[in-house]
């Protein structure tokens, strides 16, 4: 049993998930709660409830599924009201009971009468509202009728039943006068209006304050016809006959005794009234406007002079009430000059007071169109501002702060243009307030002398803040030095406003170490920022709560990059700073110098160059290809030395580091068995040893500290470690996620890393003992293929193609903390198509193959 009452969100919420079992209430109470749903269930069959008062007027209570033959058990529950609940929706019934919105809820059968007591009536409201439409409770046309209802509550909103409830009205008769009041606290009346149409009010009167129903009752259809007659005591023109008025100025006001009446004698109105062309039966825009209609009577005044003469017409019931008219005849009498504030409404003069506002500067009367420049026109008016044509005026225009000129320290007057020099372009130049003149000097001009001003108020606004350079490329410890400008909406430079700087991401990896210089400040790139970008923000307050910004982007690492053919695979030697790519294309090898950063030579002979790997003490280079041979060269010659045929499907390639120099790679006999095989460096026709494997071999590391090589099994997704410290032999195997693909170790720690494409992550297993211990995420649609460590600075670079989120790159994962790494994807500054990536431990640079743009991509995070 509970009682769930002033709830300030949904009072009962039932999730349980995929489970069918429900949550089943009895004997409780729900009331004061203005949550909308008060209930939900998403499903339905999480719900059962049964025996209790369940209070929520005029709103949704239960909120389940649309949709099923499922349904929430809510039978015999007392709803609040005695009729039960609204199955439909809550501002569809008129009787204001709790509603399910066309949720799925079983509810009946339901109680007619509250399990629980309610307390003392307090309050008297109306069942839905007071709000009456035409076809809702109150049809407001004189005697028609519909019902009224009321609710009377505790001090809880719950319905009090008991009592009777007293009606009276302004107009017609409440039938009947008393009701009584039933078990939900509902009680209603009928109202039937009277013969008089206008405001009347129809009051239910119980415990609290009435309840009063307002309505506007129309009268009836329109009966003996109409006969319009102009008020020639109130019209401000002259009326030449019943139904013709003259006037001489537009904006003049008029009347119009309609003598139209209902069977009541209640003035009527027509339903279609319009200006239009004498004769024309289309309705007219423009010509006049309505100000209002009382009773029979039609006030009215036109707005145009043109045409001269219109008609002003009505039709009762669509015609069939009866129809008439008035001429209206437009004189054009010339009152005075009015320059127009708003040249894009023609014929239509505006003459708001307040000063016309430049917010934008030409300093040197450039642009010559934009927001620093506008034309302005001036008409001869008649006496309400409308043209009445400019055929005998001659205008002059000038800017009286400088002593009459067309020039002052605000504004200049460019042009005056225009059959009667009606038109003037002005252009503002600096801040100020100044007027511009307008003077009809026309020779018998109804206006001559006759002039008119507006005020013009220049204050330029700060629109934009532009910052030079966007952006700028640093190493960590490097500093870089940009400028910021405010600029107007028409591209000039505001002056005086001091901008300031300040430093928004948190933990930041920018410094502001110098913004002494106005409008300037120099940063420092403190460390490798996450994404690859940083930034300073550049700001200016205009007002309280107004700040303009710009902003300025601080890229790491450097990138640079050399044309390396169709690369597919990088190796680097840091003792002889050169970096090596294979070519399968070209069917080579591309040398490059690490220092200069270019292309020394490319050495060809090698079909299907695949896997490259460098043994740093002397300088040798092995390449595994696709065609079954691994081929020797001779970096510091920089010549291919031998090429010895293995097998056939050859992986990637290794090369144990130690002075035993050997050379694994993995290959296939002519009966689809793999072997791992271990070649003598300096003689590959030696094949020193070689031992089965479960499947195709594809990424290879070795590990010299424990004299461990791992090989990643691309067919079955496993990795495979071998000891080889003596002859070779398995010791263990781990199972990989979907589409594993390469591996490297960290010789320091003895930690392994490997890529799994598919899942889009990197697997960390700890070397030492075998045991697989983390999987990193690297985004999502990117897919990791080679990667690298850096055990010096204690990083490993994961090339990850792809598209997603973040964008294809490089991933630097720091490892300082072996058990906490950090990862930082690198998305907005390389190319989403980098496939394999190789660290130089000596100079910290990371070397990566863009297969997209066909270089090779030289990454600099620090000097």
């Amino acid at each position: 049993s509970l009682i769930v009452r002033q709830s300030i969100t949904i009072a009962l919420d039932v999730d349980r998930g995929t489970s069918t079992a429900n949550v089943t209430v009895q004997g409780s109470q729900f009331y004061q709660n203005p949550w909308n749903p008060m209930i939900r269930s998403p499903d339905p069959r999480q719900l059962v409830i049964h025996g209790s008062d369940l209070y929520h007027y005029h709103s949704q209570v239960i909120q389940s599924s649309f949709a099923g033959t499922d349904s929430v058990d809510a039978g015999n529950n007392w709803w609040g009201d005695v009729s039960g609940p609204d199955s439909t929706f809550s501002f569809s019934d008129s009787l204001g009971r709790a509603s399910f919105d066309g949720n799925a809820v079983r509810y009946q059968p339901y109680a007619t009468g509250p399990f629980f007591p309610a307390g003392p009536a307090v309050t008297l409201v109306a069942a839905r509202d007071t709000v009456i439409y035409v076809g809702d409770t109150v049809l407001s046309v004189v005697g028609q009728r519909d019902s009224l209802r009321v609710r009377v509550l505790d001090a809880e909103g719950r319905g009090v039943g008991g009592g009777t409830v007293a009606w009276s009205t302004t107009s017609g008769s409440m039938i009947p006068g008393g009701s009584d009041v039933d078990a939900g606290g509902r009680a209603g009346a009928a109202w039937h209006t009277g013969e008089f149409a206008g405001p009347q009010t129809a009051t239910a009167t119980g415990v609290g304050a009435p309840v009063v129903f307002p309505l506007d009752v129309l009268p009836g259809n329109t009966v003996g016809g109409v006969n319009w007659q102009l008020d020639a005591g109130y019209t401000q023109g002259q009326v030449t006959a019943p139904k013709a008025v003259q006037f001489t100025s537009t904006n003049r006001r008029a009347r119009i005794i309609g003598n139209a009446r209902d069977g009541h004698n209640n003035g009527t109105f027509p339903n279609e009234l319009c200006f239009a062309d004498p004769d024309v039966p289309s309705c007219a825009f423009g010509y006049g406007q309505i100000d209002s209609l009382k009773g029979d009577t039609i006030y009215f005044r036109p707005t145009t002079n043109l045409p001269p003469t219109f008609v002003l017409r009505g039709l009762y019931e669509f015609g069939a009430g009866g129809r008439d008219s008035v001429r209206i005849t437009m004189g054009s009498t010339a009152a005075h000059v009015r320059i127009d504030r708003d040249v894009t409404t023609p014929g239509t003069v505006d003459t708001v007071p307040n000063p016309y506002l430049f917010v934008a500067l030409c300093r040197n009367g450039n642009p010559s169109f934009g927001p620093c420049q506008r034309e302005f026109q001036v008409f001869v008016v008649d006496s309400a501002n409308t043209p009445v044509g400019n055929s005998a005026a001659s205008f002059k225009w000038k800017v009286p702060a400088n002593t009459g000129t067309s020039t002052d320290t605000a504004i200049t007057i460019t042009l005056e243009r225009g059959a009667f020099n009606d038109t003037a372009q002005v252009q503002a130049h600096e801040n100020g307030t100044t007027w511009l003149v307008a003077v009809d000097s026309g020779s018998g001009s109804p206006t001559l002398g006759k002039r008119d001003s507006i005020p013009i108020l220049v204050q330029q606004q700060a629109y934009s803040l532009n910052v030079i350079p966007f952006s700028d490329t640093l190493l960590v410890g490097g500093t870089a030095t940009f400028t910021a400008a405010a600029f107007d909406v028409g591209g000039d430079t505001v002056r005086g406003l001091a901008v300031r700087w300040r430093i928004d991401e948190a933990p930041p990896h920018l410094s502001i170490i110098d913004e002494s210089a106005p409008n300037q400040v120099t940063v420092r790139l403190d460390s490798v920022p996450l994404n690859g970008q940083t930034g300073v923000t550049a700001f200016v307050v205009r007002a309280p709560g107004d700040t303009l910004f710009g902003f300025a982007y601080v890229f790491n690492p450097m990138v640079t990059s050399v044309p390396a053919g169709d690369p597919l695979r990088v190796a680097v030697d840091p003792v002889r700073r050169q970096v090596y790519a294979t070519d399968v294309e070209r069917s080579s090898l591309h040398v490059f110098d690490a220092v200069a950063e270019r292309e020394i030579t490319n050495i060809t002979g090698m079909p299907g160059a695949n896997g490259v790997a460098v043994y740093p003490r002397t300088g040798d280079v092995y390449v595994s290809r696709n065609d079954g041979v691994v081929s020797h060269v001779d970096g510091a010659g920089m010549k291919l030395l031998e090429s010895e045929p293995v097998g056939l499907d050859l992986g990637f390639v290794a090369v144990d580091t130690t002075d035993r120099e050997r050379v694994f790679v993995t290959a296939a006999d002519a009966g689809a068995q793999y072997w791992l095989f271990a070649l003598d460096g300096k003689n590959l026709a030696n094949h020193l040893d070689s031992v089965p494997i479960s499947s195709r071999g594809f990424g290879i590391a070795y590990n010299a500290r424990l004299s461990r090589v791992y090989v990643v099994q691309n067919n079955e997704d496993s990795l495979a470690v071998f000891d080889a410290s003596g002859s070779l032999r398995q010791v263990a195997k781990f199972g990989l996620g979907q589409a594993s693909y390469d591996v490297a170790v960290n010789p320091v720690t003895n930690r392994v890393y490997v890529t799994e494409s598919t899942s889009q992550q990197v697997k960390v297993i700890d070397g030492a003992s075998n045991t697989p211990i983390d999987s990193l995420s690297v985004g999502s649609n990117v897919y990791p293929e080679g990667l690298d460590v850096d055990p010096v600075r204690n990083r490993v670079y994961v090339a990850r193609p792809g598209s997603g989120d973040p964008r294809g790159g490089v991933t630097v994962i720091d490892i300082a903390d072996i058990d906490k790494p950090q990862i930082i994807n690198f998305s907005g500054i390389l190319s989403p198509w980098v496939v394999d990536v190789k660290a130089d431990p000596v100079t910290g640079r990371v070397y990566g193959l863009d297969t997209s743009n066909r270089v090779l991509l030289i990454l600099r995070f620090t000097p």
